[in-house]
């Protein structure tokens, strides 16, 4: 089986790698500083998100998210905050009626006993 070797590069090709991996860094690294910005600031929007969701597992219902822009991050915090309502309005009638029913038996008890 013959294999042929390619044809060796020219020098000045040759003498140009050092130069071209420093291009690339340079281009790497300005790509880098342009980027961070734009993810950093999506990073902390889902920060927000983290962190609301936080309040509402330590009990602080009234958390709410800023819904603002069109991307993800913002359709995220709509539906959180439209989910939110409806489970504090949940939650309150529930407390309500466990209130009123307890306020009940124990009228009803008291009734019962004093007979």
């Amino acid at each position: 089986m013959l294999t042929s070797r390619p044809p060796p590069l020219p020098r000045r090709l040759v003498a140009g790698r050092g130069s071209r991996a420093y291009v690339l860094s340079l281009v790497a690294a300005v790509i880098a500083l342009v980027a961070y910005p734009v993810v950093r600031r999506t990073t902390r929007r889902l920060e927000r998100v983290r962190s609301a969701m936080e309040a509402w597992g330590a009990g602080s219902l009234s958390a709410r998210l800023v819904a603002d822009g069109r991307d993800e991050a913002a359709a995220v915090a709509a539906a959180l905050n439209a989910a939110a309502s409806p489970l504090v309005e949940c939650l309150v009638a529930a407390h309500r009626s466990l209130l009123a029913n307890a306020s009940h038996e124990l009228r009803c008890c008291g009734r019962r006993s004093h007979g």
